[in-house]
């Protein structure tokens, strides 16, 4: 579906190269998506396995309202039936910005990432050639312990001819950090199982890194995205792509 070329919202100011990055929706308008996810993994410069699964959602605006938007988020299969992945309803900000997901049914995680990586820009206020970064704490999958992790965001380009704008965010956990809580977590495998326990310097070289980039239309659809994650541990590589693209 392509988006009329209008410039009414306000999101571009080109007076100072700045962005405001904000849904402009009324109740009852809705957009459809294809997901596609794709999971790679490499040991040395060999592919070992490859995953590829593809989806579709619809988002309707169900209420639209002084301060906040409410959104359904409709999963479909490829045959245009409802998906056991089932349905979300959204609560944003006036701006779009997320403040709760709803899950209708029965839970999803998938579902959650799908809906942090569409959501993750709205709210920001950017201007060109500049970089916002921050350290925050993250999870990570072998503890309960947070992490350091550096975020940048910035604005990439802003695309007039199309009224639209490119966004983008990189993310990178502390490896050394990452390393440790990997190196005691096997290593408490190893002694439920018997098995030897790791060595320590079978761990120098972990690496986790997220790249977002997305294409916003100044009406406030998202066009398309796509999040790249990489995780390296020694010789071994696992890439995970999410793609979502406008129908």
């Amino acid at each position: 579906m392509l988006i009329p070329c209008i410039s009414l919202y306000g999101q571009i100011n080109i007076s100072d190269s700045t962005v405001s990055v904000s849904g402009h929706w009324n109740r009852g308008d809705n957009q459809a998506y294809t997901i596609t996810q794709k999971r790679i993994k490499i040991k040395d410069s060999d592919t070992i396995s490859k995953e590829v699964v593809r989806y579709n959602v619809d988002l309707v605006i169900v209420d639209s309202i002084s301060g906040s938007y409410k959104i359904d988020w409709r999963y479909y299969d490829q045959h245009n039936t409802m998906s056991e992945k089932g349905i979300f309803r959204i609560t944003t900000n006036d701006k779009g910005a997320l403040q709760k997901v709803e899950e209708y049914g029965q839970g999803n995680s998938v579902a959650h990432k799908d809906i942090d990586q569409f959501f993750i820009y709205y709210g920001a206020n950017v201007k060109l050639g500049e970089v916002i970064t921050s350290t925050i704490k993250a999870p990570n999958p072998y503890s309960e312990d947070l992490l350091d992790t550096e975020i940048s965001v910035w604005l990439d380009e802003i695309l007039l001819s199309d009224n639209a704008y490119v966004m983008q965010m990189s993310q990178t956990i502390d490896s050394e950090q990452l390393a440790n809580v990997a190196y005691k977590y096997l290593t408490l495998v190893s002694e439920s199982t018997g098995e030897l326990p790791p060595e320590r310097e079978d761990f120098q070289k972990f690496n986790n890194t997220t790249r977002v980039i997305s294409w916003i239309h100044e009406s406030g659809w998202l066009i398309y995205s796509i999040e790249m994650k990489v995780i390296k541990a020694g010789n071994m590589s696992i890439i995970e792509e999410r793609r979502i693209e406008m129908q």
